[in-house]
């Protein structure tokens, strides 16, 4: 080749930039010479390349060249080309095994000028491969692109790179992440899809780990969202979604990369989310802030789910608003404090006397802010947080975004810094998934290995409202002491197999079974019938009680459906000796039903025994 590099080199400083036009090599046939044509990069006609539509969506494990650049700002360009169809070319054959070559010139003329410098050629200012590594390794460690171009110029003085060839340089990297992170995931079988928009652009991307997925098959019934920002150098919102097992830990369900906090970014992720579940197991309660996007797709996507808003984070915004309107120090802890008992009141009437409290207290002067609790969040938005409402639903105790918020500081964490590339990023997440799902794991062993010492035998009865007058005992009453003994001997049983010394034993289980699941319990004997009040908690509201009614029929105890409204027995004896005076009011609701027992009884002339 060294007479091809005299070439080129005499090329070049004449301001000839010479690139190979086409090349044969000889390959395996021995009796074949290697040829190759040499040109002007000014050479030959500019040919329209015909344009492609992409896919706007990428299926799960698609290998597509793909990437991410949605923040460049989009707007005319202004498009041409250096090629003016330059005559100039040499033709070279090799005559030797070695570097030695025969050239001969085909055309040895240019209709252009000489170049005066060699900058602005896009090959002549190519990387060498060297430098392209040297680029790549200063691009992770957050060097800015101009003093990448200064290191490299400085390590090579005749280098004629300019700064378009380091950003489209850190722009081919950028490609080469994402596809190194799509054959990851794929790798570790995630389950992930990814959309693009016209110019091949990543603008979507969602991921899940398998062992995330069957976390989220078995505990589907709460999922807390929040979306971030600053967990990438590409300044892309990182939308967390996660879930809460049976023994408390959070579990990560899944991440979606999105290119904006729209509507539409919102409902493809959603959908991507409800793909991955069972129909069967869609989540019952979905926790957010006040993310409009995501707040008004996820009833069209996720339309069984109740959706909830964040308490703190509508306090946090109730602080803001008002505390600067009530500039007097107790007028505010008033008004707070009030505030707090309107958004936690149970029953409704609560709810109602605590709003015209407030409305007696700060109407006046103090209007503005109870306009601003009225308007901005009790008027549309008081079903998703006020307890009344909210707590008509099974969220377990998950009222605040607070699990997404750890969960995100966490992820910082692990991170390190805001400025990760995907590449660092994906080793990081997936370490962090590992390791939250080995913790989860051990928890779900220590619930089933481990009795916490609160609830041994002796404190399981207190708990469960079932005390020493729920079993009707006195210290010298020794069939009572027995009948006790009986009692923990029942419940002391874990297994499977139930034999029949283990079974209810009636009627101090039917207050375990009332007070345990707040349930009004009708108990139908051979030769009676009983109701079960519960004796430690004040009477629900009307909508949130509930009965349950069992009969026994051959030593096995069944589960009865009654009618709407139907009679009531009479409530066993001793309930009002056994019960809190809170719990008094729960025989009001039931008066009427209970004297149609009687009179249904009466009519039958049937002796009334109450135990």
């Amino acid at each position: 080749m060294h007479c091809l590099t005299g070439v080129v080199c005499k090329e070049e400083k004449c301001g000839i930039v010479v690139v190979i036009k086409r090349s044969d090599g000889a390959g395996k046939n021995i009796m074949r010479r290697a040829r190759i044509t040499l040109g002007c990069e000014r050479g030959g006609d500019y040919i329209k390349k015909p344009t492609v539509d992409s896919d706007d969506e990428q299926p799960m494990n698609s290998n597509t060249d793909v990437y991410i650049d949605h923040w460049k700002k989009k707007g005319p360009k202004s498009t041409g080309t250096k090629k003016c169809g330059c005559p100039f070319q040499l033709k070279g054959l090799n005559i030797g095994h070695g570097d030695e070559w025969k050239v001969g010139v085909a055309c040895g003329v240019h209709n252009h000028h000489y170049a005066e410098y060699h900058e602005g050629h896009s090959y002549a200012g190519q990387l060498s491969k060297e430098e392209n590594n040297l680029l790549v390794d200063m691009s992770k460690s957050l060097v800015r692109p101009k003093d990448i171009l200064y290191t490299i110029k400085r390590r090579d003085g005749k280098n004629v790179t300019t700064i378009r060839t380091i950003y489209n340089a850190r722009h081919k990297s950028r490609v080469v992440e994402m596809q190194l992170m799509l054959c990851k995931l794929s790798d570790h079988k995630y389950i992930h899809w990814h959309r693009t928009d016209d110019t091949n652009c990543v603008t979507d991307l969602f991921r899940a780990h398998p062992d995330s997925v069957n976390l989220l098959h078995a505990f589907p019934h709460v999922l807390v969202m929040d979306c971030k920002y600053k967990t990438n150098k590409f300044r892309y919102p990182l939308l967390q979604i996660v879930g809460v097992t049976l023994t408390k830990p959070t579990f990560s369900a899944a991440f979606a990369y999105m290119s904006s906090k729209k509507e539409d970014n919102y409902v493809w992720v959603l959908n991507r989310l409800k793909s991955i579940m069972n129909t069967s197991c869609l989540p019952g309660v979905i926790v957010t802030d006040m993310e409009m996007g995501l707040m008004n797709v996820i009833p069209n996507v996720l339309s069984s789910a109740r959706h909830l808003l964040c308490r703190w984070h509508i306090n946090r915004c109730v602080m803001k608003a008002c505390k600067g309107i009530l500039k007097n120090g107790e007028k505010w802890e008033q008004f707070i404090v009030l505030w707090n008992m309107l958004v936690l009141a149970k029953p409704e009437v609560d709810y109602e006397r605590n709003l015209h409290e407030m409305d007696r207290i700060f109407e006046g002067k103090y209007s503005k802010a109870l306009a601003y609790v009225k308007f901005n969040w009790l008027k549309e938005y008081k079903n998703r947080f006020v307890a009344v409402w909210a707590d008509t639903c099974m969220h377990f105790s998950n009222t605040t975004s607070n699990r997404a918020e750890s969960a995100h500081s966490k992820l910082k964490r692990q991170l390190g810094t805001s400025r990760c590339n995907f590449e660092t990023s994906w080793a990081k997440i997936h370490t962090m998934l590992v390791l939250q799902n080995t913790a989860i794991k051990a928890s779900f062993e220590r619930s089933q290995s481990f009795v916490q010492h609160e609830f041994n035998k002796m404190q399981r009865l207190t708990y469960l409202s079932i005390g020493l007058k729920v079993m009707m005992l006195t210290p010298k009453d020794t069939s009572s002491v027995e009948r006790k003994s009986e009692v923990e001997y029942r419940l002391d049983y874990f297994d499977n197999s139930l034999l029949e010394d283990r079974w209810m034993l009636i009627p101090e289980m039917g207050y375990l079974i009332a007070n345990c699941y707040n349930v009004v319990v009708i108990l139908f004997l051979n030769t009676m019938s009983l109701m079960f009040l519960l004796t430690e908690s004040h009477p629900s509201p009307e909508h949130q009680r509930r009965e349950i009614a069992i009969g026994l029929v051959e030593k096995h105890f069944v589960h009865l459906h009654l009618q709407s409204h139907h009679p009531m027995p009479l409530v066993i004896n001793c309930w009002l000796d056994i019960s809190n005076i809170q719990a008094f009011d729960w025989y009001s609701p039931y008066r009427d039903r209970i004297d149609n027992w009687k009179e249904l009884i009466s009519s039958f002339d049937v002796h009334l025994d109450v135990y």
